[in-house]
Parts: structure tokens; sequence; C-alpha cells
């Protein structure tokens, strides 16, 4: 393992990580200290006077607190890194493949042998002045803002081609079936813009710690109306992509022409669950007044058993809440009230927290409260589960495989829950 620190000018020094050490906080501050900073005093005059700006990823050595302590004390400008992002990052897509490229293919008898190789090339690449990942970052970044996050640069593209015409991996006739045109290249790019919205509608819906089964249908509407609206501009891959999701959608969910679906059998959770969900109670995202009305009914219906469970009557007891005017004249429809007085209530902004609101009108409609509560907790997906498992198998590993099961329950409680 080698750390490298370069600049424009070339590789300023390099530090060979000895054989079964790993790079920690305190190893890589010690680099920084007693290596790169020597290094730039003397083979970069001025630099340090005129200020250092230094880029490396967010791997945790980076930016453990004694290195931000040590470059807080020198006062050097640390650049920021966003994750997983090797296309910002100039070792990745300039220094290392001009590096490795004349080793390729070479068996090296040992280590020494192969140090010297490396140490050799590193002299090249400053005689020969190739390094320029440095100063192709402002372009990069700022093709990264202008699309996004969502690009294709054609040094991907390069890397691409350069891989499928290794035979080691693709034959001719494998590589020529799979290679990429123009054409391609910009279908891609469009598939891109027109996929990021089931991404963003994705993320929003497995969110763990928010309120998502009564946002589905607003979404999915959202979706269908605005983001895959079929629009004159749009080219022919654009319309059949957006031809294809929205039909999709719309028949799974119930839009459009099926949209009477969910007028048969037991409706759906996701369906009437926007109905106690202050932000969309006005079912602005159903089309059909038919729909509407059956979203009404049955959550009307729902209240009004919740509010029957709710008296001690099996046993012909008198529910502590019951007045002699009850007895006497009939208990009131507390549940059409209550219900009555929540459809009037104005609807809240979608950006705001259902739970909250609930949690300061619980008193006001205590029996439609106990409905949202037990339909406003159920997920969206099944992503939240999936975390748990895959929580489970880390904390459950095949040195830990004789833990029980209440300290497995703790552990992956405590691994959940330690951000409260």
């Amino acid at each position: 393992m080698m750390i490298f620190a370069y600049d424009k000018l070339g590789i300023i020094v390099t530090d060979r990580v000895p054989i079964g050490s790993s790079v920690t906080g305190d190893y890589y501050k010690t680099f920084l200290a007693k290596k790169l900073r020597p290094e730039i005093r003397k083979k970069r005059p001025g630099m340090l006077q005129n200020g250092v700006s230094i880029l490396h990823d967010n791997a945790r050595p980076h930016i453990g607190a004694p290195v931000v302590a040590l470059l807080e004390k020198y006062g050097w400008e640390r650049l920021k890194h966003p994750p997983y992002s090797p296309d910002l990052s100039p070792p990745d897509f300039d220094l290392f493949p001009k590096l490795k490229e004349p080793l390729r293919g070479i068996r090296f008898p040992n280590l020494d042998i192969l140090n010297e190789e490396v140490s050799r090339r590193i002299r090249e690449l400053n005689k020969d002045g190739v390094l320029c990942g440095i100063q192709a970052l402002p372009k990069r970044w700022q093709s990264c803002i202008d699309k996004q996050g969502d690009y294709i640069e054609v040094e991907v593209r390069s890397a691409i081609v350069a891989l499928m015409a290794d035979q080691s991996y693709f034959t001719k006739k494998m590589a020529k079936k799979l290679e990429f045109m123009e054409d391609d290249w910009e279908k891609c790019s469009n598939l891109i813009v027109l996929l990021k919205p089931l991404e963003l509608a994705t993320s929003v819906l497995c969110a763990d710690k928010k309120a998502t089964i009564s946002i589905v249908r607003p979404i999915i509407s959202s979706l269908l109306s605005n983001k895959f609206k079929i629009n004159t501009s749009d080219n022919e891959l654009t319309v059949k992509f957006k031809s294809i999701v929205s039909n999709e959608l719309s028949e799974r969910f119930g839009f459009g022409i099926h949209n009477d679906n969910i007028l048969i059998g037991k409706p759906k959770v996701s369906v009437f669950a926007c109905l106690l969900d202050p932000r969309h109670k006005n079912l602005n995202h159903e089309t059909s007044e038919n729909v509407k009305e059956h979203i009404r009914h049955t959550v009307k219906s729902l209240i009004q058993s919740y509010e029957e469970t709710s008296y001690e009557n099996d046993h012909g007891q008198i529910n502590k809440n019951t007045t002699a005017m009850d007895i006497l004249l009939g208990e009131a429809d507390i549940s059409y009230n209550e219900f009555e007085q929540y459809i009037s209530e104005i609807q809240i902004n979608h950006n705001l927290d259902p739970c909250m609101w609930w949690k300061e009108h619980e008193t006001i409609y205590p029996t439609i409260a106990k409905v949202a509560k037990n339909i406003l907790c159920i997920p969206a997906s099944s992503a939240s589960s999936e975390r748990v498992f895959s929580t489970a198998g880390n904390i459950v590993t095949s040195k830990r495989n004789r833990l029980n099961a209440k300290n497995v329950s703790t552990l992956v409680f405590l691994k959940q829950n330690n951000n409260i």
C-alpha cells in the first residue's frame, strides 16, 4: 500500500506503508507532518506561505479528529469530496491509470523489484509532466453541478472502451456486440434524467423515521401527472419510457383507467391512509369523486369500529365515561362529530410532520388519533425491516455466532437507535 501526494507539477512525495500495517488517523497525521510538509517546503518553495489546499477522500483516517486538528493548526484548506465519487478524485481518474498502464501484464519476482519499477514510473511521470488531473477538477465539478451529479464523462467512456478492448475480459466478438455508439451514450444520458424522479421517490418511501404509507398515492399521482407526462418536445426514447412506466404505475396503484379497481374488494391501507394524514386529507391526488367518497366511507367506518371497541360492553359493564344522559337518551355519535370536524380542518403543508400534528390535536380527535397511530406507523416498503436484518447480520458474524437471542435483540435495538 502506498500514499501519494501530488499537485499539477507532479508527485511531491510517496510513502510505502509497511506490510501488515494499515493507514490509521495517527499514521496519516504523521505522514502529513513528517513527510508531506517538509517535502512541500523543499520542492514547492512559497506554497506554504501562499496557502495549501488538500483534497483527499472521506475515508475515516482522512477525516478523523487528529488529522482535522493538524490541518487547522497548519492553516491548510481541506476541499470537500463527495463519497463514492472516484470520477472527482484526481488519483483515481488520472494518476493511478497512468501509473499502472505500463505495468499491466508484467509479473514481478519479488516486492523489491516491483517497488523499484513503481519508483521509476513515478520519475517518468514527473519528468514528462503528463499528470493533469488537478487542472481537470474545476471542469468536472462544474459538469457535476450542471447535471446534478448525473453525467458520463469522456474519461469514463474511454475507460469502458479500453476495458472492452482487453481480450482477457472480452473476446473480439463480445466486444463488438457490446460496443456503445454515440447514440447509445446519448440514450444513457436521457435515461439517467428519466430515472432520477423514481430514485428520489424510492428514497422518500423507504425512509425509516417518517410516515410513508400515506404518501404513496400522492407521490405516484404526482409522478404520473408531472414527471412522466408526455410533452411534444420529447424524443422517441423518452416517450416510450414515460408510456411504459406510466402504464405500469397506473395499473399497479389504480390510477387512470384502473381507478375503479380501488372500489372492488377490501381497500388497501395505502389508499385510505391518505385521509388520516393532515397533509393529504383533501385527497387532491384522487381524480374520481367516487373513489374519494369510498375512502371517506372506509375511514369513517374504521373510526366507528374503534369507538365501539373502546367501550366495555362485552360483559354488560358501563363504560366509566358513560354519563346518565347517555344511558337515558343514548350515546352521542362522537365519531361522526369528530370525523366531520377533522374533515373541515385546513390541510397542512406537505413538508410538515403529520406525527407532530396528531400529537397537538390528539385531545381534540381522540378516536381518530388512535386510528391514525395504528395506520400511519405502517411502512410503505420493506426497506426498514431489511435494514434491521442487515444490522443483525453485521452483529451475528461467524466469530460471534453464539450470542443468545436476547443479546442480539438488545444490540440490534441499540444500533438502530444510536442517534436518539
